[in-house]
């Protein structure tokens, strides 16, 4: 039964702090009906290894070899058969050293077939009593009930019958109206469930849930439907495609990312969608969708015809196909190109995973504005894409070594998004006079090709670049051009001079070293990899009036000694150092007086964290993993100092270098 709480109750145990301390790494994934072999490796791949490799050849390999003698903690979430469990397992070494997999399904056949030895939780349904403490939980906080409402709450809890997750939907319905008897009375008129034994009895209040949403949130809500199920959606991503479609208002109080945040945030406040991951100075990076919502939105966009989505091609492509302006189509591609449809103002293509590449043709799809394409493409769809003279987003996903030079005749585009499984994606260098384009993300790494202009009057408008492998030549022709520029990550080719203090930057990430740079005070994030600075830049760095997170990684210092002087840092928030090769950190009374995260991870050398440090009065939480006895010692000694103090309010995490011994 989906939304007893399966996946809340098994992240708790996996986030357990005394069970993490035991294994030396861990790593969750989602299987779900879409079932990928080689994404799901490479996931736990890159997790288990703190890496983000997509082209590795044989992930399957790689995975047991790196796990042999490890003890690992593996959260394997929503498995559908004992087909994908025995696909799975001859990856995961058994050396009975104590790990342990950890696996949920709303099957219970799958799951007693899985490990006949031993029988599975079966989770209950709430009590009448408990679901009326979740829906106050939700509701109120740490607040009381008003006494008018407790005995309608009650009622409205019990009609829930004791599934977590319409207590929860119900709770967000809640939050959303009046809080006197009369409102919360006609919700519970409105709930009328016997019983619940499938999905099918909860999409009456998913539906209520829906009913009770403002206008402008309906469309927000449905959109999740063009994404897969259990997919993690980068909220970047999803604010673009909100906006060019039209569902984010445009304000002048307000930025269009905070305003698209803003609805992000009401539909998790209704708990309609679900935070994976949040951002460092809090927000949120990542988000989800429950399964059974992600059917509701599946069926309640063609029900409104808001969204058509096939997934056999000639059953699904109907005469709706046809009046649709949004598509999302999940089969082989050729009916979807023969047929076409000259409504279609957003597509998203996602065919079955297949080893050739799609070829369909785009002759009757020349209205798009929102083109997503996961899959190899062949260059011959790829030519026709450039007839697409509407489009304003294009999120390609495959093997793409080449982006064609015609993309810069896209003059209406935006939003540019590839994710290459190879090694980078070379992009022409006339993309920096595309009139409209704001967002430009490749992942792994994007180089452009062809020669660098001398002069070029064209106005360019982008503000995000990530990520693009630099030379100096490139780099001061970007610095001239790129006056809007907000967020910047970058490779080094080679020894770079960066002249950055003319730019607006708020957000910079560079890998490679730095021969000199010079940074602007708007900057708030910035990440440094492999740079080698002396300490004189570094307290460069200290002095900017407005940065709020840091991280160090790998050869960020030439020295391996860091001086953190009076004054230095006094707006950062987030210090995180990882794998660094300094062995002394020294810091004053005066400097980061703002702090309230430290994350210090594999840093092996380093010998103890400054004392000083627990002293600064916002701090909340050390983090330490992976790194030696003596700097872990130092990490207990501030924490010991700090309760001797009465400060009960610093938490200390410490994740042992060798757990196994």
């Amino acid at each position: 039964m989906p939304g007893l709480g399966k996946t809340t109750l098994a992240k708790k145990v996996y986030h357990d702090v005394n069970k993490q301390n035991h294994f030396d790494v861990q790593a969750m994934c989602c299987v779900s009906q879409a079932y990928d072999r080689r994404k799901l490796l490479l996931d736990i791949l890159n997790q288990v290894k703190s890496s983000n490799q997509q082209n590795e050849k044989n992930p399957a390999d790689a995975l047991r070899k790196f796990l042999i003698r490890k003890r690992y903690l593996l959260y394997i979430d929503d498995i559908w058969s004992v087909d994908n469990w025995d696909d799975l397992r001859g990856c995961f070494p058994d050396d009975d050293n104590g790990s342990r997999i950890l696996l949920t399904s709303r099957l219970s056949d799958v799951a007693s077939e899985i490990n006949p030895d031993r029988e599975p939780l079966h989770l209950r349904f709430l009590f009448e009593n408990e679901s009326w403490e979740l829906m106050k939980i939700k509701l109120f906080k740490e607040q009381t009930c008003p006494p008018d409402l407790s005995k309608v709450g009650e009622n409205i809890a019990r009609k829930c019958q004791g599934l977590p997750l319409l207590v929860i939907l119900v709770a967000g319905v809640l939050s959303g109206i009046s809080q006197n008897e009369e409102s919360w009375r006609k919700i519970a008129e409105s709930i009328n469930l016997d019983s619940v034994t499938s999905a099918k009895e909860c999409l009456d209040v998913i539906e209520l849930s829906y009913k009770h949403l403002p206008d402008s949130l309906k469309p927000c809500l449905l959109y999740f439907a063009s994404f897969r199920e259990d997919e993690e959606i980068s909220f970047s991503k999803l604010a673009w495609l909100w906006t060019i479609e039209g569902f984010v208002p445009t304000t002048e109080a307000k930025s269009v990312e905070l305003v698209a945040e803003s609805l992000l945030n009401d539909l998790i406040g209704r708990s309609l969608i679900m935070v994976s991951k949040k951002r460092s100075v809090g927000g949120v990076r990542t988000c989800h969708i429950h399964d059974m919502l992600h059917d509701f939105c599946v069926t309640k966009a063609k029900e409104e015809k808001f969204m058509q989505l096939t997934t056999n091609g000639k059953v699904d492509l109907s005469s709706s196909f046809y009046e649709n302006r949004k598509l999302c189509i999940h089969h082989s591609l050729y009916w979807a190109g023969r047929i076409g449809n000259l409504q279609a103002r957003s597509a998203f293509f996602r065919p079955p995973k297949s080893g050739c590449q799609e070829f369909f043709d785009l002759e009757n799809f020349k209205l798009l504005r929102v083109l997503q394409m996961e899959c190899p493409v062949s260059d011959r769809s790829l030519q026709r894409s450039k007839e697409l003279i509407h489009l304003k987003y294009l999120g390609i996903k495959g093997y793409l070594e080449f982006m064609p030079s015609w993309i810069s005749n896209l003059s209406n585009l935006e939003v540019l998004l590839v994710i290459t499984v190879g090694s980078g994606t070379t992009l022409p260098i006339a993309i920096w006079d595309m009139p409209r384009l704001k967002h430009v993300h490749v992942v792994p790494v994007a180089s452009f090709d062809g020669r660098i202009p001398r002069k070029s009057t064209n106005i360019c408008c982008i503000e995000t670049l990530a990520t693009v492998s630099l030379t100096n030549k490139l780099a001061d022709y970007i610095i001239k051009k790129a006056n809007r520029l907000r967020k910047l990550k970058c490779h080094c080719k080679e020894p770079l001079k960066l002249r950055l203090d003319a730019l607006q930057l708020e957000t910079l990430g560079v890998n490679g070293k730095i021969l000199k740079f010079s940074l602007p005070e708007t900057l708030t994030k910035l990440t440094l990899s492999d740079v080698l600075l002396p300490q004189s830049d570094m307290s460069k760095i200290g002095r900017l009036p407005n940065l709020v997170v840091l991280k160090l990684e790998h050869r960020a210092f030439q020295q391996g000694k860091w001086d953190v002087e009076d004054e230095e840092f006094p707006t950062l928030k987030v210090l995180k150092l990882r794998s660094l090769k300094i062995t002394t950190w020294n810091a004053s009374s005066e400097s980061l007086p703002n702090l309230e995260l430290l994350l210090v991870e594999s840093c092996f050398h380093l010998q103890e964290i400054p004392s000083i440090i627990g002293e600064i009065p916002t701090l909340k939480m050390i983090e330490v993993k992976r790194c030696g006895e003596s700097l872990e010692n130092s990490v207990k000694q501030i924490q010991d100092e700090q309760e001797s103090y009465g400060n009960e309010e610093l938490k200390v995490l410490i994740f042992p270098l060798d757990s196994s011994t």
